[in-house]
């Protein structure tokens, strides 16, 4: 795919991700200069999520995602301690550009009712906190129920978060926070609104 971009002609600038190890054939064959949004990485969820049995994968790809944040032109991300993450790891400047939405200030608008459901998309893993909304619902008398679009991927020694939270927090995970398939980009903003 990189060969195929590259025909497509002379770039002032490249900008690619972390995550996947994209930005390794941007670094590695260099066409212009090259600018890494810094995400997740598998290197990262590796060491905040790991899975038995895939530790070298996850050093592995941690060292390949370091070396290639160094070589970058520059590195972004959207989040303050991802950036001071990658800071650490690279021993440079990585700039943090916030989204540019950003909430309205609720002394000036009334607040809204309170939702009567809940969605969240992202994958079932411990690194993205099913586990500790599971937590916050223990001790809440009432709150909308959730429904968490997501794929389900193994946790520690087992298999499937999903499992390991329907185990965890039988009356909540299933219950209150209903999983479901990932959707589409288009079905997410359609659920969004």
């Amino acid at each position: 795919s990189w060969d195929q971009a590259d025909a497509l002609g002379a770039f002032d600038v490249v900008e690619s991700t972390d995550f996947a190890l994209m930005s390794v054939p941007a670094v590695m064959s260099p066409r212009a200069p090259v600018v890494s949004q810094m995400h997740g990485s598998f290197g990262q969820i590796a060491a905040r999520d790991p899975m038995a049995e895939a530790e070298l994968d996850g050093a592995v790809c941690a060292s390949l995602e370091t070396e290639t944040a160094t070589l970058s032109g520059a590195l972004q991300t959207c989040s303050r301690s991802n950036a001071a993450y990658w800071q650490v790891q690279t021993s440079r400047k990585v700039d943090c550009l916030r989204p540019a939405w950003g909430p309205p200030n609720p002394a000036s608008a009334p607040a809204p009712p309170a939702p009567s459901r809940i969605a969240v998309f992202g994958r079932i893993q411990s690194w993205k906190g099913p586990q500790i909304v599971c937590e916050a619902l223990r001790v809440m008398r009432s709150a909308p129920e959730i429904d968490w679009y997501g794929r389900d991927v193994p946790h520690g020694r087992h298999a499937s978060t999903d499992a390991w939270l329907r185990q965890s927090y039988p009356t909540i995970w299933g219950a209150r926070i209903k999983p479901h398939k990932p959707v589409s980009p288009g079905e997410v903003q359609a659920l969004q609104s």
